[in-house]
């Protein structure tokens, strides 16, 4: 059993005897984007209980390599169980990417339900736009593992897949509206005119999601925007349990106004956690 086996082999026995009676949801991603999909799990799940990491110290992790990724994953997962976790959330699409290489065999290999963004994603734009011309927008670490063009391929979806290098970053150290504003506009400059759907497939992306249906429109196109928390949250609350008191605590790696902020704004007055 290599070193990865043995940290999840260790951590289910405290997965197996931490806070049985009240199982908990964990959610970890680099800084502020799960906090999308923690809103939208909020949303069909309010009884909820989850504790939400934001490694705001690592972020963003679009420009980390597997290797990076593979630690800062792993340590993730740790915290997240150590806190009572029963069930994980990667909420954030370079990790997923990373999280179902086969190569890394994470998914299959971990004695606790982990849900991650990228099958979710496939898997409900398969349902729902099936024939469509579908243009996906990531980090150059999901755009460069291919997951998504693996997925689109194995759903026989029509896509097309676009990195933006600087977007996440921006988003998450709160960079000016309007230089932000920029950065969409780019990307949205460089996608084909005949683009249906346009998957934020990042999930920091949809906290600006007002840029992109602006920018779409100033460009002319008629393409829909497509926010994957929405159908990762359905699984979620079909796959975990979702009975509970409705408590929620963050958890951050490094203090974050940023983070602070969308957390008062979206989920009320909440303590952060520093480690």
């Amino acid at each position: 059993m290599d070193a990865s086996r043995w940290f999840f082999f260790i951590y289910y026995i405290l997965y197996t005897t931490y806070d049985i009676l009240s199982p908990m949801i964990g959610i970890f991603d680099s800084g502020i984007g799960g906090l999308s999909v923690l809103a939208k799990i909020r949303e069909k799940a309010p009884n909820a209980d989850v504790v939400y990491f934001g490694d705001t110290a690592n972020a963003p992790y679009g420009t980390r390599s597997l290797l990076e990724l593979k630690a800062l994953t792993e340590a993730a997962v740790e915290l997240l169980l150590s806190e009572g976790a029963r069930d994980i959330v990667s909420a954030c699409n370079s990790v997923s990417a990373f999280m179902t290489l086969s190569e890394s065999g994470l998914l299959a290999s971990v004695p606790f339900s982990i849900t991650e963004m990228t099958r979710p994603t496939v898997r409900a734009l398969a349902r729902d736009f099936s024939g469509k011309k579908i243009v996906f927008l990531a980090t150059p670490a999901t755009i460069a593992s291919g997951i998504y063009a693996r997925g689109c391929a194995e759903a026989d979806l029509d896509g097309t897949f676009f990195a933006v290098s600087d977007l996440a970053g921006a988003i998450e150290r709160g960079a000016p509206r309007e230089d932000i504003r920029a950065i969409v506009a780019h990307a949205i400059s460089e996608i084909p005119r005949d683009t249906d759907i346009l998957s934020l497939s990042c999930t920091h992306y949809p906290f600006v999601s007002d840029l992109f249906i602006e920018e779409i429109a100033r460009a002319g196109l008629s393409a829909e925007t497509f926010n994957p928390a929405d159908s990762v949250a359905a699984e979620v609350c079909t796959g975990c349990e979702m009975s509970g008191a409705g408590k929620m605590r963050f958890i951050v790696s490094q203090d974050s106004p940023t983070f602070a902020a969308l957390v008062k704004e979206h989920f009320g007055n909440m303590d952060i956690e520093v480690l």
